[in-house]
C-alpha cells in the first residue's frame, strides 16, 4: 500500500506482477496480497482513482530510498514514521495519507499549517476514510487531526480534507 500511494502521489503508475503456476492458477500469497489491496481500495480508493498530484507530493523523512536496480528492494524494510505523509487531490479535496499510525493518535501535517502559506483558508472538514469525521485544529505550524484508538485500515491511513482553498 505504501508503494502504491507513494507512486500515485507523484503522478506515477504501479504495475503489479502476479505470478502464476504452470497450470495458470494464481499463487496463494499473490491472491492474499490482491485481496488486501482490494480491501484497502474499497475504503481509500477515492483518494487514488481520478486524483492528481498536489504541488507537494510528500512530507516526512522516509522516502523510497536509493534503489539501484531492483536487487534488495523490499518495502517491508522501510520504517515509516507518523510524519511520513503522501498527498493526492481531486478538485478542492485533498487526501493526506499517513504511512504510519501516530502513537499519540494525532496526525500532524506541517505543510498545512496556517503559516506555511499553502492554504488560502482553513479546511471546512477532515475525515478519516473508513471511520468518519474527526476533530481537527489548525495552528501556525501544522494541521492536527485527532484519530480514533484503532486505525480503520491495516496500512496507509487516509485523511480527506475538504473546503480549503489551495
Amino acid at each position: 500500500m505504501h508503494t502504491l500511494i507513494d507512486v500515485v502521489s507523484k503522478n506515477g503508475c504501479l504495475l503489479l506482477n502476479i505470478p502464476q503456476h504452470a497450470d495458470g492458477t494464481v499463487d496463494a500469497r499473490a491472491r492474499e496480497l490482491l485481496a488486501e489491496v482490494g480491501a484497502w481500495l474499497r475504503v481509500c480508493g477515492e483518494g487514488v482513482y481520478g486524483t492528481t498530484p498536489r504541488l507537494r507530493a510528500a512530507e516526512g523523512s522516509t522516502g523510497l530510498g536509493d534503489v539501484k536496480g531492483y536487487e534488495g528492494y523490499n518495502e517491508a524494510d522501510r520504517a515509516y514514521r507518523a510524519a511520513d505523509v503522501r498527498f493526492t487531490r481531486r478538485g478542492d479535496t485533498l487526501y493526506a495519507t499517513l504511512l504510519a499510525w501516530p502513537e499519540d493518535r494525532t496526525a500532524t501535517i506541517t505543510s498545512l499549517g496556517a503559516t506555511a502559506g499553502l492554504l488560502k483558508r482553513p479546511p471546512a472538514a477532515v475525515e478519516l476514510l473508513g471511520h468518519g469525521p474527526v476533530a481537527w485544529r489548525q495552528t501556525g505550524l501544522a494541521l492536527h487531526a485527532d484519530l480514533p484508538p484503532r486505525p480503520p485500515t491495516r496500512a496507509a491511513h487516509m485523511l480527506k480534507i475538504t473546503g480549503a482553498s489551495w
